[in-house]
């Protein structure tokens, strides 16, 4: 029996009416990692790749990804506002939905805002510091460890592989007026991973050269890209997360 897309991560606590949060999966297509969360006071779904067991490609790139999420998430949410985003790819993939769904006529659902976990601007300060495909792969390998069964493995490498071809493609949206970019809190690991870590030094992980000013808030989070998720830091970004929710729940929107 297939699973429901979204999955419901984290039920809303009775009597809560706050903006849904729907997290889009990483490189890998898996939702695993939000699973870790604590509650953050609201309902919170999840999107995984339905293409990653098969090894179906995204000719359209993150736009089409973005486009067929974006039916997803009207069938689960009705109508209001709600927050989206995800970790790594994942926040680039909830920039697109924004757009497509701010686009979108008489369009139900309004983008509060956009909570990117550790995404870094797609394109780097130069060809020679860009993020490859294959080293994507190389540290989506390392940070697997040895206890993941092999078929599982062999499907998360092919859809970092997939991944990372998909950003290296991908131009973020334009936004012309009268549709505006929704607020952005950005949280990133305070750590540097390696030297193909590119824009750890930058406060907004490259996002300063998007041509939009998106960033409401940048909040650090303790460990790397990856380790960010481990028993020792994980709390912090639990932290971080419902801090960055809140605040764009009680922003003015632009």
């Amino acid at each position: 029996m297939a699973q429901s897309n979204p999955m419901l991560i984290q039920p809303a606590p009775p009597g809560f009416r706050r903006p849904p949060l729907v997290l889009i999966h990483d490189g890998g297509g898996s939702v695993f990692n939000y699973f870790l969360l604590k509650s953050l006071g609201r309902a919170v779904y999840g999107i995984y790749n339905p293409r990653t067991g098969d090894g179906e490609q995204w000719p359209g790139g993150i736009t089409e990804m973005a486009r067929e999420y974006c039916q997803m998430i009207l069938r689960t949410v009705a109508e209001g506002e709600i927050l989206i985003g995800g970790w790594s790819l994942g926040g680039m993939v909830a920039l697109e939905a924004a757009h497509i769904l701010a686009l979108m006529p008489r369009c139900p659902i309004k983008v509060r805002g956009v909570v990117m976990i550790d995404t870094d601007f797609p394109h780097g300060p130069s060809t020679s510091e860009k993020k490859s495909a294959e080293t994507r792969v190389a540290n989506s390998k390392a940070a697997m460890g040895q206890h993941v069964k092999p078929e599982i493995r062999q499907a998360v490498e092919r859809s970092m592989a997939q991944a990372g071809k998909l950003i290296d493609e991908w131009q973020p949206p334009i936004w012309t007026a009268p549709i505006v970019p929704p607020r952005t809190v950005l949280i990133r690991g305070r750590e540097k991973m390696d030297e193909n870590d590119v824009y750890r030094e930058k406060r907004a992980l490259g996002w300063e050269d998007y041509e939009s000013d998106i960033m409401a808030a940048v909040l650090d989070v303790d460990g790397t890209h990856y380790s960010m998720w481990e028993k020792q830091h994980i709390s912090t970004v639990d932290l971080q997360l419902h801090r960055g929710c809140t605040l764009l729940e009680h922003s003015p929107m632009y």
